[in-house]
């Protein structure tokens, strides 16, 4: 099954060591990048995402706002919250705004991510 996915990462290296990971794991996938809130708003507009991973703290619109944000533009897209901040309190915040998943950067596992891309499809 085909699928399309957009990461939102405004560090580089984060960013194509996801694209780069997500491309060795899934040949059906249809990648794209943004780097703050608001260019991923503005892909939102043109394309539908099956999935989005996120960052949390983004430059302009980041957080539960963003996550919010994109779903009111596409309800369906499941939203993984991919960030440093890995306190209770910031995973309780994205998911009472609509999240789909959330994991730490500080103990990211590749498998974790892969579970969660197979549990939102």
């Amino acid at each position: 099954m085909k699928f399309s996915l957009l990461i939102i990462e405004d560090e580089d290296s984060v960013r194509s060591g996801l694209r780069l990971l997500l491309e060795s794991k899934y040949k059906n996938i249809q990648l794209a990048e943004a780097i703050t809130g608001e260019e991923a708003v503005d892909k939102l507009e043109l394309q539908r995402f099956n999935i989005i991973i996120c960052d949390y703290k983004l430059p302009g619109l980041f957080g539960t706002d963003l996550i919010k944000k994109l779903l009111e533009k596409d309800p369906e897209t499941k939203i993984i919250v991919f960030s440093r901040y890995s306190s209770q309190q910031y995973r309780n915040d994205c998911f009472d705004a609509g999240a789909f998943s959330f994991i730490s950067k500080i103990f990211f596992d590749e498998s974790t991510i892969f579970e969660a891309i197979e549990d939102a499809l």
